[in-house]
């Protein structure tokens, strides 16, 4: 099971407060049966630069990697998911004609995690990050497109990408809150779940729960799409590796 949307990274942003909080999420993960996550702290670039988000991003992950090499030191029996560097990057103007995307992508792979305004999207603003593929050679990824359409009030939202060239990513409490019980299907007939994250920020309110959403689709009899997607992430890691 993989996390493709999380906040592990220690004190970077408005996830994970600290070392010990980040290993206690990284523990909840791995139980549930997560063993990859990708670290996506957010990135404004309208205030940061990228140099600075990579070197604090760097940092953050040798903290923590110290601290989970301390931790198997005395308990070797204690299990982590393997942290994979990501970003979730805030849409900004004209991004499509930008070249510095590429260092923001998810590992090694050429997908690219962008958060959107929490407002009406405009086509120009969809355009603009289609042009990233086209452009850059790069696969943009929408975060969490369930949360615009709960917080905007919006269930019809994702009719905005069907298609165009952009893949979706959802958070996986997405299946198991009541008011999406009816809308989720719809996104999996239309082939619009193509990731799925916990979107997880700390170990209280925003905790991880990828073991939630299994085992809400296969309540909810989706078995031949949890087959089919991780079919999908296992080839996206051969790739990756290839």
């Amino acid at each position: 099971m993989t996390d493709f949307h999380s906040h592990i990274l220690p004190g970077i942003d408005d996830g994970a407060q600290d070392e010990k909080m980040s290993t206690r999420m990284l523990i909840m993960s791995s139980r549930q049966g997560v063993d990859k996550i990708f670290a996506t702290p957010h990135l404004y670039p309208e205030s940061d630069s990228i140099t600075a988000f990579l070197q604090s991003r760097s940092d953050a992950y040798r903290r923590l990697d110290a601290h989970i090499r301390s931790i198997k030191n005395v308990n070797p029996d204690i299990t982590f998911p393997e942290i994979i560097p990501g970003c979730e990057l805030y849409y900004f103007s004209h991004m499509g004609q930008s070249e510095s995307l590429k260092h923001l992508c998810l590992g090694d792979t050429p997908l690219l995690l962008i958060e959107m305004p929490m407002e009406k999207w405009s086509d120009a603003e969809l355009d603009d990050i289609e042009d990233i593929g086209k452009n850059s050679h790069l696969i943009p990824v929408i975060a969490h497109l369930d949360r615009y359409m709960r917080v905007m009030g919006d269930f019809e939202l994702y009719k905005r990408v069907i298609g165009r060239k952009l893949l979706v990513q959802v958070n996986a409490s997405f299946f198991t809150a009541p008011e999406c019980k009816d809308v989720y299907p719809k996104l999996i007939e239309n082939d619009l779940i193509h990731f799925i994250g916990s979107d997880c920020h700390n170990d209280t309110n925003r905790i991880p729960n990828m073991k939630d959403a299994f085992d809400a689709l296969q309540h909810d009899g989706f078995s031949d799409f949890i087959e089919f997607y991780s079919k999908r992430c296992s080839s996206i890691f051969d790739t990756q590796h290839s």
